[in-house]
């Protein structure tokens, strides 16, 4: 009788604890700590000075949380003859057009901003979007790749390419029904940043038009489908992999 197949990476406790809940520690520490959202649990509110100073302390700790983690990943790539050797051009080229591109807008930084919207935008602050850009694809890229690891492990039909599909559209969807809805439902979310607060502005007619509200419907209701479609096939009896139709169905 061939061994039970391991389902967790390492094991429930840990990957709970680190992977499906290892940002509950920072979400708290933003409420209690800093004080960001705490009117909607009773607290109170905060005043412009101290909303400003506690999202600046809070980006400061999500940036070194960020780029400290990163530099572990070099080692993997870098310190790895056989990985580097398989795309070598690419681990040159990219990192010093990157750094070529972030000098040149930094160099630019003190040029007068043009104005989009009601916001000014400089190169290096271009860059900058493009930085959290980058970052937002990059973790819900890294959660999708996280349920293809577990999908892998489990077996049973979870690893074949239609769920992969499932996978990925339930995390965008619901990537796209938050973006949509803040604008809508909390807008003043946007008023820890000086530039946010303009978006915000720019934003702010979208709560009166009926097409933002249809628009933000349609992205629940797609949202729900593809999570009971997903559901679906995640709870259903494991069948040897290779078996089965295949499709979205």
């Amino acid at each position: 009788m061939p061994p039970a197949r391991a389902t967790w990476m390492i094991g429930p406790a840990w990957d709970v604890a680190a992977l499906a809940f290892g940002w509950l520690p920072f979400y708290l520490w933003l409420v209690v700590g800093l004080g960001l959202g705490a009117q909607a649990f009773g607290g109170a509110p905060l005043s412009k000075g101290e909303l400003e100073a506690a999202t600046a302390a809070a980006v400061l700790a999500a940036l070194a949380i960020s780029y400290v983690h990163r530099h572990y990943t070099f080692v993997v790539v870098y310190g790895d003859r056989e990985v580097f050797s398989q795309r070598a051009r690419a681990y040159w080229l990219a990192p010093a057009l990157i750094v070529t591109i972030l000098v040149l807008a930094k160099a630019t930084a003190g040029l007068s901003p043009a104005t989009v919207a009601g916001i000014k935008l400089s190169p290096w602050q271009i860059a900058l979007f493009v930085t959290g850009a980058w970052n937002i694809w990059h973790t819900l890229q890294q959660r999708y790749g996280l349920l293809r690891i577990y999908a892998g492990k489990l077996g049973g039909g979870t690893e074949r390419p239609e769920q992969a599909r499932r996978d990925r559209a339930l995390i965008w969807l619901a990537t796209v029904s938050v973006a949509v809805a803040l604008p809508l439902l909390r807008p003043q979310l946007l008023a820890g940043h000086v530039n946010a607060r303009k978006a915000a502005r720019v934003l702010a007619p979208l709560a009166e038009a009926w097409w933002a509200w249809a628009l933000l419907a349609a992205l629940v209701g797609a949202f729900g489908w593809v999570l009971l479609r997903w559901l679906q096939h995640e709870l259903r009896p494991r069948r040897p992999p290779g078996s089965g139709r295949r499709g979205w169905r």
